[in-house]
């Protein structure tokens, strides 16, 4: 089993899951010696050190990145993996265009962690902002005639029209209210699943980062070896 772990600059995110995956599989050969990992970027510089912070933190748990060198991502890597996972959706799409032969064997991380399907979750947020975009759209429309009365009187009495106007923003308001509060609890949903990049923050950032790739990984590398009893 290779799996390579994908996010921006591969100084950071993937370094750190890199770092985290080869200790345990230390830590177990036997129970994870069949695993093999390997890190890349969408936009790495070839050779760069990791992040002076992710080292700092990985030294502090016993992991060692002094030698780490990081990559960009390629279809030759993508094609070799048998499980590519990645830190954000962007990656995801990213990999995608870069090698389609390799989306059924991409997930962000904590998805394939959870068992979620990201996609799904993509599909319903694009479907509940066209359902809103068309409620919006037909309120505009069945409300044109009232609109333009309202330009009218703005050039009599601009704080009338002020106030009518606010009246109609408000019923406008209280139509989209349901749509936005679904779009916010799927967006949420996503959002959940993407592990935000430390790099440009504090050390707590990257321990926090840190401690969400450690328990990822662990549930992860055991999905893997259950499934293989």
């Amino acid at each position: 089993m290779n799996i390579l772990f994908v996010c921006t600059g591969n100084t950071c995110r993937s370094a750190m899951a890199q770092a985290i995956a080869k200790q345990l599989i230390k830590s177990d050969p036997h129970r994870y010696g069949q695993i093999k990992v390997a890190s890349a970027g969408t936009c790495a510089t070839d050779g760069a050190p990791a992040s002076a912070n992710a080292l700092l933190v990985v030294q502090a748990h016993d992991v060692d990145l002094t030698d780490f060198r990081s990559q960009q991502v390629s279809p030759e890597l993508l094609t070799g993996a048998d499980l590519i996972l990645t830190m954000t959706n962007d990656h995801k799409r990213l990999l995608g265009a870069l090698n389609p032969v390799a989306i059924d064997k991409t997930f962000l991380l904590k998805e394939y962690e959870y068992g979620q399907n990201a996609n799904e979750l993509l599909y319903q947020l694009n479907q509940l902002f066209g359902e809103y975009n068309i409620l919006r759209e037909k309120f505009i429309l069945e409300h044109q005639e009232v609109l333009k009365q309202l330009d009218a009187l703005a050039k009599m009495d601009q704080t009338e029209a002020d106030k009518q106007f606010a009246v109609l923003d408000q019923e406008l308001s209280a139509l989209l209210e349901p749509s936005e509060t679904a779009i916010k609890a799927v967006d949420d949903q996503l959002k959940a699943l993407e592990i935000p990049d430390p790099f440009g923050g504090s050390l707590d950032d990257y321990q926090q980062c840190y401690d969400v790739l450690a328990e990822s990984i662990k549930a992860i590398f055991d999905k893997l070896t259950q499934k293989e009893r």
